[in-house]
């Protein structure tokens, strides 16, 4: 015959209903002015605790979107520029996820806003962006099921490449649109700019540089003698003959074009890299050359 478990005597409901018993005589027997005082404090820390985690959450937005106005664009470099769009475009509202370094089929950023699937290929250039980028991105689309395909950049686009987009429905963001959505950043997170470099940059400074030839003036040092690095069509900048690059800095790079229409639509460059000096004869009018982290020297036997 089993046995029935004994009573342990406690009753917790009870001991509750008697403690809150007790609390509310005790609660009565005090003065009204500290009645007062004790269902004021109850009320208010609550609220002053709410308030208190919501000035946090803003305050963290507004550092987090503070540092846009002192961001250079052109100091990145490529993969740190994917990751500054994809931030970017995420306190605009995106939803990003960037692809893979290698083998992303010409896709960088995959992006998701009011239901529609953004297919971005990301260029941080010193030059403007030419066909490959619009070529590329438009056949990643395909590949990634995005609805539309963008190339951005911190430059600018070629005019073929303009057109080429045009023609094929790739949207083209180039730095005045990011300086805008840098922009759209700052006001969403109610910071104020303060910035006038940042204000220079996202008005009159990229108007005028939009509107500068495809490549930088030639700088001659009179000094040494030399052509400082920069881009030269042979024949114009530079005539032809024979030249020295030689390396300032730990590696020298030169890339020749067949002409600067091959440099504005991306065309592959013949290239060389030198940690001390390249030599090569420019014999070609219209050759498009473009010098980083060299300086230029016409040949001389006597070196």
């Amino acid at each position: 015959m089993s046995r029935g478990r004994k009573s342990s005597g406690f009753n917790p409901v009870l001991f509750i209903v008697v403690l809150i018993g007790f609390l509310i005589a005790s609660f009565l027997e005090l003065p009204l002015r500290t009645r007062i005082g004790i269902i004021s404090i109850i009320i208010f820390v609550p609220i002053l605790i709410v308030f208190l985690i919501l000035i946090s959450r803003k305050g963290t937005q507004k550092k987090r979107c503070t540092n846009y106005q002192f961001i250079n664009i052109d100091r990145f470099d490529g993969i740190q520029f994917e990751r500054f769009c994809a931030q970017l475009l995420a306190d605009n509202g995106y939803s990003t996820k960037v692809t893979k370094a290698t083998g992303d089929y010409g896709v960088d950023i995959i992006a998701n806003k009011n239901g529609k699937k953004y297919a971005i290929q990301v260029k941080c250039y010193h030059k403007r962006v030419g066909n490959r980028a619009v070529q590329e991105v438009y056949s990643g689309k395909a590949y990634y099921g995005a609805d539309v395909a963008y190339v951005m950049t911190n430059s600018y686009f070629t005019a073929p490449a303009k057109n080429l987009a045009s023609r094929n429905g790739v949207g083209l963001w180039d730095r005045n649109y990011i300086f805008q959505l840098m922009s759209n950043a700052i006001d969403k997170y109610g910071v104020k700019v303060d910035n006038p470099t940042y204000n220079q940059s996202i008005s009159e400074v990229d108007k005028k540089a939009e509107e500068q030839p495809p490549y930088n003036a030639v700088q001659f040092d009179h000094n040494k003698k030399v052509y400082l690095p920069g881009c030269f069509i042979i024949g114009k900048e530079l005539n032809a003959g024979k030249y020295v690059f030689i390396a300032d800095g730990e590696l020298g790079r030169v890339e020749i074009y067949n002409s600067l229409e091959d440099y504005e639509n991306d065309e592959m460059p013949e290239v060389h890299t030198f940690k001390d000096e390249y030599r090569r004869i420019l014999s070609n009018d219209g050759v498009f050359v473009m010098v980083e982290d060299a300086i230029i020297q016409p040949y001389s036997s006597n070196r």
